[in-house]
């Protein structure tokens, strides 16, 4: 039998992430930093708007606020959750939950780099 999709497998993806273009990456350690670094070889920065967010955005004039992501975020926002410790990423997926974000646009790290970043 002959798959009729063959390599069109996440094309539902494609077309669910079709309007954003902002992301966030949420958290500057060191996952955050590695992911930041693949961007910047990838030029991803030439398809997507990508700002960084951290709790100690004080530290780096390139850093932009949690509330700044609360206050400016919206439906064509994917925020990248790249926090290693579970409960505080499960914490801040929570608040972006209850600030109208969608489930749809907030992911963690490894479904970054395997589902969305392919696509």
């Amino acid at each position: 039998m002959r798959k009729d999709s063959m390599g069109h497998d996440l094309d539902f993806l494609a077309k669910q992430y079709a309007n954003i273009s902002l992301i966030a990456i949420y958290g500057m350690g060191k996952l955050g930093n590695e992911l930041k670094n693949i961007l910047i070889q990838m030029q991803f920065e030439n398809r997507y708007s990508v700002v960084y967010v951290d709790q100690n955005y004080k530290k780096e004039k390139d850093i932009k606020s949690p509330e700044w992501l609360l206050k400016y975020g919206d439906n064509n926002t994917l925020v990248v959750l790249a926090i290693a410790n579970d409960d505080i990423r499960n914490r801040f997926s929570m608040i972006l939950l209850k600030k109208g974000f969608s489930k749809n646009n907030i992911c963690d790290i490894n479904e970054f780099y395997n589902i969305i970043l392919p696509i």
